[in-house]
């Protein structure tokens, strides 16, 4: 069955997305007057001029489609799962931006089906919704082809699947190009904007996510949501600026050079993990030093030991003290030492007030100074 979202209707585009509001609630005074319409042979494929239904019930989203015997070859862009509610948000957002603008649903150009068109004066605008992963290369043939064309694309993926986590290769595929990924969950109509920050000399961006009322907002002409993410970023970034800076004041001074060098040549060389500490500079270097303290490190200058924590929520490595006693004592102390690092690290993400990771840092570094005797872990 040949089912899709547009008809011709006095002369001009019509959409069945116009029964409903943005909560998804019928029109009743539209639905009744299109259905008669319908009824009457009002309603036109834009492509083979035929007459179509309408179909306005409960379960599915309103749409047309062909009586039982039709050679249209409209090509619908998906029917089922949460493909149609995500294309009248879509439809509906592009509506509230673009009032004068021709708006189709499922749109072919060229060999591809665009899930929302707009054919806006200035460029035109494609919307796609996507609740899959598309491989890497159709994804960027899809893109570098509305390039080509000169359609700016906005992408938004489905929220089931792609939440606040650190990306994955798909969504990182899509921040170098678009910088921003927006996140669509149909069913309450929320979109999460998320990006990933980077301060220099990180390799790894922290992810920046704040979500939005659909409904709410609109899109401008270059593709972009209306609000106040971009402020938003700007706000952290300056604050994580900031907090870094706080930090490196309490290192000694040669640390202090260390970092400064990362971020002025912003690179960061891979962590090596070698298994004996025989020939590592850094271990080398950690004899002069107090055998009895927590040494820290910028997490970019520094080969991981067996004494060494990596401790990336706070861009640092942990060089701890050696235990004390027998070996097995010394083996199971170790243990239990990285598990209660390794928790401190995944607690200080999740801490964003600076005072109290600060607090929780000089209370690890106390227990970890005070305990040298593999017996009390």
């Amino acid at each position: 069955m040949v089912t899709q979202e547009n008809a011709l209707y006095q002369g001009g585009l019509w959409c069945a997305y116009e029964l409903k509001d943005y909560e998804g609630r019928y029109k009743e005074d539209l639905r009744l007057q299109m259905r008669m319409a319908s009824q009457n042979h009002e309603l036109i494929c834009p492509d083979c001029k035929e007459s179509i239904i309408l179909c306005a019930g409960m379960i599915r989203e309103p749409y047309f489609r062909h009586h039982a015997e039709t050679d249209c070859k409209t090509r619908s862009n998906g029917n089922q799962g949460d493909y149609p509610l995500a294309r009248r948000l879509l439809y509906q957002l592009a509506k509230r931006s673009f009032k004068e603008s021709e708006i189709y649903c499922s749109r072919e150009i060229g060999t591809y089906v665009a899930d929302i068109y707009i054919n806006n004066t200035d460029k035109p605008i494609v919307m796609e919704y996507l609740s899959y992963d598309m491989k890497l290369n159709e994804w960027l043939d899809k893109h570098a082809f509305y390039e080509k064309e000169g359609i700016t694309d906005v992408w938004f993926l489905n929220s089931k699947k792609y939440r606040f986590e650190a990306p994955t290769t798909f969504e990182y595929l899509i921040a170098t190009k678009k910088h921003i990924l927006n996140i669509l969950d149909t069913h309450s109509g929320d979109v999460t904007l998320k990006k990933i920050m980077r301060l220099n000399g990180q390799s790894v961006g922290k992810v920046i996510a704040k979500s939005y009322f659909l409904p709410d907002l609109t899109i401008d002409d270059k593709g972009c949501l209306q609000c106040d993410f971009e402020e938003y970023v700007e706000r952290l970034f300056i604050q994580e600026t900031q907090i870094q800076e706080k930090r490196l004041e309490k290192y000694p001074v040669p640390l202090r050079l260390a970092f400064k060098n990362v971020n002025e040549n912003n690179t960061c060389e891979t962590i090596r993990q070698v298994e004996h500490e025989k020939g590592n500079d850094n271990f080398q270097q950690s004899n002069e030093l107090s055998s009895y303290e927590v040494h820290r490190y910028p997490i970019t200058d520094t080969n991981l030991t067996s004494l060494t924590m990596k401790m990336s929520a706070i861009e640092e490595c942990w060089l701890i003290p050696r235990l004390t006693g027998e070996n097995w004592e010394i083996e199971r102390g170790n243990k239990e030492r990285f598990d209660y690092l390794h928790d401190l690290n995944n607690r200080l993400y999740k801490v964003e007030d600076e005072d109290q990771r600060e607090q929780m840092i000089d209370e690890a570094i106390f227990y970890l100074e005070e305990m040298i005797e593999a017996k009390r872990w």
